[in-house]
């Protein structure tokens, strides 16, 4: 059992490496006070923080996964080049 403490609240949590989650933990909750402090504090709902907080992760998530797609992109393009190269001089 794991406990890991988020948004002020302990939280148990079965099978999981206690390490991992509270990296996991502090990092939503630095996107969440980095939402808040962004809207100057004026969201005073916490549902809809952590409701703003979710898209922004979302939208962190989609932007790497394009960066990723890109980057295997060009690195397959890389080995076909290497491989026509290989194949004539071999």
């Amino acid at each position: 059992m794991a406990k890991v403490t988020f948004l002020g609240k302990e939280i148990d949590i079965e099978g999981a490496d206690e390490n991992y989650l509270k990296k996991l933990a502090e990092y939503v909750e630095s996107v969440y006070y980095e939402v808040e402090k962004k809207n100057d504090g004026e969201i005073y709902d916490s549902l809809l923080l952590v409701e703003i907080t979710a898209l922004s992760m979302a939208n962190d998530y989609f932007k790497l996964l394009e960066k990723y797609k890109n980057l295997e992109k060009k690195l397959n393009e890389k080995y076909q080049e290497i491989e026509t190269i290989l194949k004539r001089i071999g």
